[in-house]
């Protein structure tokens, strides 16, 4: 997800969370996106999220796809669905399932 498209949902839900996450940028061509860091990961080799969460110690992630995998396995506690329950699953990895933030919000607490 984007913050333009999750700071809505958590503000109408009344949730106070930090996010980090891509940025859009909309442009009269198109939505362009901005990664939050190029730098690649000594895990997977990509430019994945989990630079974003380096030093962090612990913490819950939550996520539902392929960009979520790897930092989804260095979180304390990780929130999953569709693609990203999935592979957790294969790979042996505990998640709890959500299916909106109360889920998530209730696993927190």
């Amino acid at each position: 997800g984007f913050h333009e498209l999750i700071e809505p949902v958590l503000e109408r839900e009344g949730i106070e969370v930090e996010v980090r996450a891509n940025r859009l940028d909309p442009r009269p061509d198109g939505w362009r996106v901005r990664f939050r860091s190029h730098e690649l990961c000594p895990v997977c080799g990509e430019a994945c999220k989990r630079a974003d969460v380096a030093g962090l110690g612990e913490f819950a992630y939550v996520g539902d796809g392929f960009s979520d995998r790897c930092v989804a396995l260095a979180a304390t506690k990780v929130f999953a669905r569709d693609g990203l329950a999935a592979y957790l699953r294969g790979e042996g990895v505990a998640y709890e399932p959500y299916a909106d933030f109360h889920d998530v919000e209730r696993g927190l607490t």
